[in-house]
């Protein structure tokens, strides 16, 4: 089952909610921290789904721009409070699906928590859309199974499986998480 915009509207309700909690408190960290590594300094950065900006918080610094999108107007509102101390940079947090909206030019498109929250066929045509761009793009999916989740990968061999032919994948590496862990790829489109 896939969720509406209002379900992750939702989540703000739960101030402890680990969206919400400051980047220093987030079990989701390390995730980010290595996730913005991978995406280095100087790009044009397009963070596809990008919730509460927590990860934006270290993607702006090190980019030259920055474009935030996700369709839950109530995580966007989050996201440009806690990084409205960035003005400095080119910086913009925009309303959209990613699965309907022209997606704009990027050196870097930044997906993490965001593929296995698609139906089956939207997260692979939201990557098909990108191929050809010669961009590169950063992702991560967990695995492990979440309300929301409509696909795990419990190995290196099914994130291959499912995305190596949409992505030239140069990266890999589990991020722990507990007993489970994230997948972070990167690669081209």
């Amino acid at each position: 089952m896939t969720y509406d915009a209002a379900f992750y509207d939702a989540l703000a309700d739960d101030p402890a909610n680990a969206y919400f909690v400051p980047l220093e408190e987030s079990v989701y960290a390390d995730l980010w921290r290595r996730a913005a590594a991978l995406v280095g300094t100087g790009n044009h950065v397009v963070d596809l789904g990008c919730g509460t900006g927590r990860l934006a918080s270290l993607l702006i610094p090190s980019s030259r721009s920055y474009l935030g999108l996700d369709f839950s107007s109530v995580l966007l509102q989050e996201a440009r409070i806690y990084n409205e101390g960035a003005r400095h940079r080119i910086v913009e947090f925009r309303q959209g699906d990613v699965r309907e909206v022209k997606l704009p030019w990027a050196d870097v498109y930044v997906a993490t928590e965001l593929l296995e929250h698609l139906p089956d066929q939207d997260d692979l045509l939201l990557l098909w859309r990108l191929a050809g761009r010669e961009a590169r793009i950063v992702v991560s999916v967990p695995s492990f199974d979440s309300a929301s989740h409509v696909r795990t990968f419990p190995d290196e061999a099914s994130v291959r499986e499912r995305y190596e032919g949409l992505i030239a994948i140069d990266h890999y590496e589990q991020v722990p998480l507990g007993e489970h862990c994230f997948h972070l790829i990167r690669g081209t489109c």
